[in-house]
Parts: C-alpha cells; sequence; structure tokens
C-alpha cells in the first residue's frame, strides 16, 4: 500500500538532489548498431514544448496517466504519450502543461498539486525541447473529458507495473531505414510505450526507485 502524499514528499525531497538526465535517457534510445540513432544536442530553432506526468492514487497504488494520441495528429500520432504541447508566448514550463492537461483531458490547473520538472529532453522528429512536470491529482474527484480532436483513449498504468522485467521487452525495429535495437515496455493492449516518453519515464522511474525498493540498488 502506497500513499500519494507520502510519495509526493518524497519526490520533492529527491528532486533537490540532482537528476540523471541523459544517463536515464539513453537506458531507452534506439540503436543502431550500438549507437544511438537519435541526435542529442539541440538544434538552434527546436521549439520549447512541456508534458505532464500526472499521478494518482488507486486501492493503494499509485498510477501514471498515458493518453494514446489521436491517429488524426501530425507528429507521434498514435503514440503513449503524457498529455502535452508547444510553449505559447510568455508561458513557463508549468504552465504549458497545465494548459495543456486541461485541452487534452479537462483536469483544470486548480485539480493539479505541481511538485517540480525533470530533466530537459530533446526530440529530434518534433525538433523540439520537452520538460516534464511532474503532478498529482485526486482521480476521484475529477471527471476525465478526452478531446476527440487530440486523445484516442486515456490509461492509468500501476507505476510498479514498469519495474516488472517481464513488462519490459526489446525488439529489432525498422527506423527511417535503420535497423535498430528498440527498448520499450509493454503496458497496452495494442500500442508499445517507446520513444520520447519511455525516456522521460526512464528518468522518472530511476529517480523513484529508492521509495519503492529502498533496500535494492538501482542499476536498471
Amino acid at each position: 500500500m502506497y500513499k500519494l502524499e507520502i510519495f509526493s514528499q518524497y519526490l520533492d525531497n529527491r528532486l533537490k538532489t540532482g537528476l540523471p538526465g541523459l544517463e536515464s535517457h539513453l537506458k531507452m534510445t534506439p540503436l543502431n548498431d550500438g549507437k544511438p540513432i537519435r541526435k542529442i544536442v539541440p538544434n538552434p530553432d527546436a521549439r520549447v514544448s512541456s508534458v505532464m506526468i500526472l499521478l494518482t492514487e488507486s486501492n493503494g497504488a499509485i498510477q501514471v496517466l498515458f493518453t494514446l494520441r489521436s491517429r488524426h495528429l501530425g507528429s507521434h500520432s498514435g503514440q503513449i504519450s503524457f498529455p502535452g504541447g508547444m510553449t505559447e508566448s510568455e508561458e513557463t514550463a508549468a504552465q504549458t502543461a497545465l494548459r495543456e492537461v486541461y485541452e487534452e483531458i479537462a483536469i483544470h490547473e486548480s485539480q493539479i498539486n505541481l511538485i517540480g520538472n525533470l530533466s530537459q529532453l530533446f526530440v529530434p522528429p518534433s525538433n523540439s525541447i520537452i520538460n516534464p512536470i511532474i503532478g498529482t491529482f485526486n482521480h476521484s474527484k475529477v471527471s476525465i473529458i478526452p478531446s476527440p480532436d487530440e486523445v484516442e483513449e486515456v490509461f492509468f498504468v500501476d507505476i510498479l507495473d514498469f519495474y516488472n522485467p517481464e513488462k519490459f521487452k526489446r525488439e529489432m525495429w525498422n527506423i527511417q531505414g535503420y535497423l535498430c535495437d528498440v527498448p520499450f515496455w509493454d503496458i497496452h493492449s495494442s500500442t508499445p510505450l517507446w520513444g520520447a516518453t519511455s525516456m522521460i519515464l526512464r528518468e522518472f522511474l530511476d529517480i523513484s526507485h529508492s521509495f519503492f525498493f529502498p533496500e535494492v540498488q538501482n542499476v536498471s
């Protein structure tokens, strides 16, 4: 049994002690001949965006909210993602994430408790720099209404599922003409969780590991 309030306090303290950043991101990066296929350093003209890692508690389990992006969208359509999007003028990273959550799934900012930020991640396909924000909400007091233009599905995954080795897999995929070794989580009936979302999630799991497994060193 885990309490979201206690986990939130843990995260608040943990975020003040530094982040693994690239070390975590590389664990979920597709490899071609053992080398990452994605560019790490942002382009000078990269746009800025934010996503929200939304946490809630259900029956003693801490869950993460994900969306399945509409297949009508251009970039990253049909993929598992966190709610998020491009930053508008004068917005902070947190303001962008809160606005996008409301636009995509109708959770108002007044219903979200912000905890802090993870490391930025550059995403070459969309030429964007993502700012991941962590927030919590009470699922029992919130009505989630997906925007049909942006979200095909909203679903929740118990954090502990991501530490289950049976859920973590690797396959050889053809990505833009390159045969790549792709790590992903098998947590959805039809869609693997990979790419930028998995890289952000990996850092979140790495900093959360000690909360769920205080006696075990994180070597994943």
